[in-house]
């Protein structure tokens, strides 16, 4: 089973499943595929089951499943697929299921389906198609479903077969009606009268009953003669199919930024592509793949930064190549390895400071060379270029060189290699190389392809990480969650991540997303209490992965994790924190029965299963920390809480809220904090404070909001600030009218603003100091802007649609009262079929013209309202007896005793090396269809890994503690007591007990006459 779904792939080539020859299952669905090259599928002869819906899929090459002769269910649904012909699915003979919904068919060849013979289920649901041949179904014997609803047919004289066909199979399919002509309009197919399908004269015979398949030509775009003109047209990306012949693509001049992985590939006559003067900084190394014929290649006047070695290979009959005005800085040594026909290369107006000896050597047939225009920095490691020049005199563009100074603005023709020298500084800045064209970050230091950024202090990941990194040190920084806002998918070569001795609680599998290379990823030291199995998934390669120093929560979340860590035995596992029971045990020591969540938990879902501060309780994304006693706010508070609770410290005096997002304060935030000293809410993104958010801070002596965005501040908001010294507005977009005019008269009683913060609207009031500029001045004369008023006020951004009237809210929130004939949160959906949503299971409604809606169901559901969970047991494959459990579009084998598997086809080898369950040296009993464990002295259990309590039936005596062990216990005496069973107590111990009145005495044992008596009896008693 191969899964590939719900990724970002855009086109399955011819050698990408190439030699999968056992493959039995492929995930294809829930990509962005526009392309299968033909013989894609030509190695897959065992293949049974391929999901290709929910893609783009306009067009499916011939006999492109026919190497698949055992594949018996192919889902196809939601593409764009427009027409079926004769020779689409050939080959199929074993097809049983084929879902076709909700693509854009509108001719389906009456050959299509023959050959079919096995096809039992055919969807067709929500197309373009008008008509149905006779013989379509002819050689579909086996039929018992077929959905053709939701389509356009023209209930004409070539369609009077069906309506025949359905009244006399009724279970065949539901609710077919007719589109046109419009007297027949809505009409149930099965319904109309053989006499009312009609034709007009002369178009009952000589039909075409085939489908042939238009060129297609791009929107906006011009096609003929070989020749795609898609110049000046707005296109963002490359057109994904244009006709098979095309010889030139045009497509200068347009928007374009990114050219996709071997986007040309399926066009391989191509001779000229010309994508000058786009916005293209990015092309995939094999963009260009398998164009062997492409003889002219214009990339002028976009923004590449880089020619990689792979990006122009196999381009054997290349002769120009025009790469100027762009913003190269490296060209790799081996760019041009394979262009040996190449006459014309232009680089002239890029940022290229050197080149490697040897970059041209491979363009043996070069006439003109454009360096021009480049910073050229002329030390020892360019003197190669002088030589080059001098014996192949092809630059025409005046190259010259721009450091060092002494060489500066002079032609290469007039300079001698031996000039070119080089000094200490000139040779550690340009190196030549590529891998140092990408400048290392100030804040880390940098070795080859090994960047080291620990202990910087860094609170979120740079996003300006050398591309051609390798080897990336984050560990000892501030780092506290990973949320897939940044990710390594530009850092295509790293293979070591450090991120250990941070203070990272969640880490989203997105941020792992295309690091495909890592094979050592150190997450040691954190917080981290869940993580996630896909984050694996992202990384194939990975071989070590330590996790240890963390607070794990073994539950059925960490299952994937013992199990990768069983693979990988030479690593240290890591050790459990929750639940209690399992505290310290290493993961791998723990059965995976052991594993288990309370309540319904994906087991990949480790969203709200963060760290939690052990002062507090958390449960979900609420924290308590209420009544701890605390007199700081506790680090590592998870960074999705949505309520957090610190009522009940009286005690605390500082809090720092600085460097966060903090939008709002509400009114009240603030009120249980009464011994509060000093509040930070600098640079936030707070641009709204409620009248009553400081209420009850009377002994706030400073209170800083710099650098956010505030506007306005309630009169009143400052009421309760009775003993304040300093406050901080700086740096916040103040709206200086009539409203502020307070803020002006209370901060000039007391001075507590040091002449910092200005105004910066309205314009008569700009860049003027509050402390200084006078209380009249603060008028209104004009209207406040909706975006100022949005910071408190939401309706002010305007956001009920459909004349729906909006009420505010508290919390920053609002409410829209929709006008009759809208509902939705604001008001954007019109009342109509599927108001209510009727569809189950999560299925999506459609609407359609007629005021009839469709649901589309999610996999495994099926029905008018998805409300049929599909039998995925049908045709199950559960053997030896194994019960089939039906899923969603999936099924599992429940297996008898003595078998395992997936199908349940393997039989247990009990007490084997590769299955014995029996612990801690039990011997284990093999009986065929199950086992039994023989468990040493202490143990019991099936699979004795029960330690017995061996203190059930203690002698410890005189107080003495039990402590259990394996077979035996140990007495653990108090007082003076010892023995094996703390039998034994010393002569003063027991003369205490016997004597309690000799404690009284002034001379006690061994002091006037009768005392040594005492000992003598007391130490016979003893003895006995």
């Amino acid at each position: 089973m191969k899964d590939l779904q719900e990724n970002d792939l855009t086109a399955v080539y011819y050698s990408d499943l190439a030699g999968l020859t056992e493959l039995l299952i492929l995930q294809l669905h829930d990509n962005k595929l526009h392309t299968i090259e033909q013989g894609a599928f030509q190695d897959l002869h065992k293949l049974e089951r391929l999901s290709l819906d929910n893609n783009q899929l306009q067009h499916l090459p011939d006999n492109l499943f026919a190497n698949c002769p055992n594949l018996y269910k192919l889902e196809l649904n939601h593409n764009q697929l427009k027409i079926i012909d004769k020779n689409t699915f050939k080959g199929l003979s074993q097809l049983r299921y084929l879902q076709l919904d909700e693509n854009q068919i509108n001719c389906i060849d009456e050959q299509a389906f023959r050959g079919l013979e096995l096809l039992e289920i055919l969807t067709l649901n929500n197309n373009n198609i008008t008509t149905i041949w006779r013989g379509t179904f002819q050689s579909t014997p086996r039929l018992r479903a077929l959905r053709i609803a939701g389509n356009k047919l023209i209930c004409d004289c070539h369609l009077s077969w069906l309506g025949r066909t359905l009244a006399a199979a009724p279970y065949l399919t539901h609710y077919v009606r007719c589109s046109s002509p419009y007297r027949l309009k809505d009409r149930v197919v099965t319904e109309v009268f053989d006499h009312e399908f009609k034709c007009a004269a002369g178009l009952v015979d000589n039909v075409d009953r085939g489908c042939s398949l238009a060129p297609v030509c791009p929107r906006a775009c011009r096609c003929g003669a070989g020749i795609v003109d898609c110049r000046d047209t707005g296109q963002a990306d490359v057109p994904t199919h244009i006709p098979e012949d095309t010889i030139e693509l045009r497509l200068e001049h347009n928007e374009i930024t990114h050219i996709p992985s071997k986007i040309f590939t399926p066009y391989r006559l191509l001779k000229r592509i010309d994508l000058s003067n786009n916005e293209i900084s990015e092309i995939a190394d094999d963009a260009f793949h398998g164009l062997d014929s492409l003889n002219s290649l214009v990339l002028y006047g976009n923004k590449i930064t880089s020619i990689s070695s792979r990006l122009l290979s196999g381009l054997t009959n290349l002769q120009l190549l025009l790469l100027n005005a762009n913003h190269i800085q490296c060209v790799h040594h081996d760019a041009f390895k394979d262009l040996r026909k190449l006459s014309l290369l232009s680089l002239y107006d890029n940022q290229i400071m050197n080149l490697n000896n040897g970059t041209f050597s491979p363009l043996v047939t070069i006439e003109t060379m454009h360096l021009g225009s480049n910073p050229f920095v002329c030390d020892c490691n360019l003197a190669w270029m002088v030589e080059y020049l001098t014996a192949n005199p092809v630059e025409t563009s005046d190259a010259r060189c721009q450091e060092p100074s002494r060489l500066s603005r002079k032609p290469f023709q007039r300079l001698r290699s031996d000039g070119f020298r080089c000094t200490n500084e000139l040779r550690a800045k340009y190196a030549g190389r590529c891998d140092e064209v990408d400048l290392c970050l100030n804040r880390c230091a940098c070795e080859s392809s090994r960047v080291d950024c620990s202990g910087r202090e860094l609170t979120a990941v740079p996003n300006d990480i050398p591309n051609t990194t390798t080897m990336l040190d984050l560990s000892y920084n501030q780092l506290f969650s990973l949320d897939g806002t940044t990710s390594m998918r530009r850092l295509k070569s790293l293979s070591h991540l450090d991120l250990s001795h941070n203070r990272l609680t969640y880490l989203s599998p997105e941020f792992f997303r295309g690091a495909r290379s890592l094979t050592h990823l150190d997450l040691s030291g954190n917080h981290i209490s869940c993580l996630s199995k896909k984050i694996v998934e992202h990384m194939p390669r990975l071989e070590h992965l330590d996790i240890s120093s963390n607070p794990l929560n073994c539950d059925c979340r960490a299952s994937w994790m013992r199990e990768w860590m069983l693979q990988h035995e030479d690593r240290q596992p890591p050790t459990c924190h929750l639940p209690a029971s399992l505290r310290d045990s290493p993961v791998t020591k723990v059965g995976s029965q052991l594993l288990i969540c309370q309540g319904a938990v994906p087991d990949d879902d480790c969203r709200g299963s963060v760290y939690c501060p052990p002062e507090c309780q958390c449960d979900r994304t609420t924290v308590r920390c209420s009544r701890a006693h605390l007199t700081q706010i506790p680090r590592g508070i998870p960074p999705d809480t949505t309520e957090l609770y610190l009522d009940h410290l009286k005690a605390l005096k500082k809090l720092d809220l600085s460097n966060n997002q903090i939008t709002i304060l509400a009114n009240k935030t603030f009120s249980e904090l009464t011994q509060l000293s000093t509040l930070i809410i600098s640079y936030n993104k707070l641009g709204c404070m409620e009248r009553d958010s400081l209420l009850g801070l009377r002994e706030l002596r400073l209170l800083s909001l710099h650098g956010n965005g505030i506007s306005f501040i309630p009169e009143g908001t400052f009421r309760d600030l009775d003993g304040i010294t300093h406050i901080a507005l700086g740096a916040n977009p103040l709206y200086c009218d009539c409203s502020m005019a307070w803020l002006s008269r209370w901060i000039k009683v007391d001075f507590v603003e040091p002449g910092i913060a200005r105004c910066a609207d309205p314009r008569p009031m700009r860049d003027k100091l509050i402390l200084t500029t006078p209380e009249e001045m603060f008028v209104c004369n004009e209207r406040v802007p909706d975006d100022v008023l949005a910071k408190c006020d939401l309706c002010y951004t305007h956001p009920c649609q459909n004349g729906g009237e909006c009420r505010s809210s508290p919390g920053h929130d609002y409410e829209c009262r929709c006008s009759a004939g809208f509902h939705g949160p604001e008001c954007q959906y019109r009342i109509d079929a599927c108001y209510g949503n009727p569809c189950n299971n999560g299925g999506t409604c459609k609407v359609f013209e007629t005021g009839r809606y469709a649901c589309h169901c999610p996999s495994g559901f099926e029905g008018g309202r998805c409300e049929v969970n599909i039998d995925d047991c049908a045709n199950h494959k559960c053997v030896n007896g194994a019960t089939c459990v039906d899923g969603l579009n999936s099924y599992s084998c429940t297996c008898p005793a003595g078998h395992t598997g997936e199908f349940c086809e393997r039989k247990i080898a009990f007490c084997t090396k590769q299955f014995n369950p029996c612990k801690n040296g039990a011997t284990c009993v093999n009986h065929g269809t199950s086992y039994e464990c023989q468990c040493t002295l202490g143990w019991s259990g099936s699979n004795c890994t029960q330690n017995l309590d061996d203190c059930a039936n203690h002698m410890c005596q005189n107080g003495g503690q039990c402590i259990d062990g394996i077979g035996d216990y140990e007495c653990k005496c108090s007082g003076d007591w010892s023995g094996r069973y703390c039998e034994l107590g010393t002569i003063s111990a027991a003369a205490d007990r016997a004597l309690p009145s000799a404690r009284l005495s002034p001379w006690g044992l061994h002091g006037a006459s009768g005392g040594d008596g005492v000992c003598l009896q007391v130490f016979t008693w003893i003895l006995r």
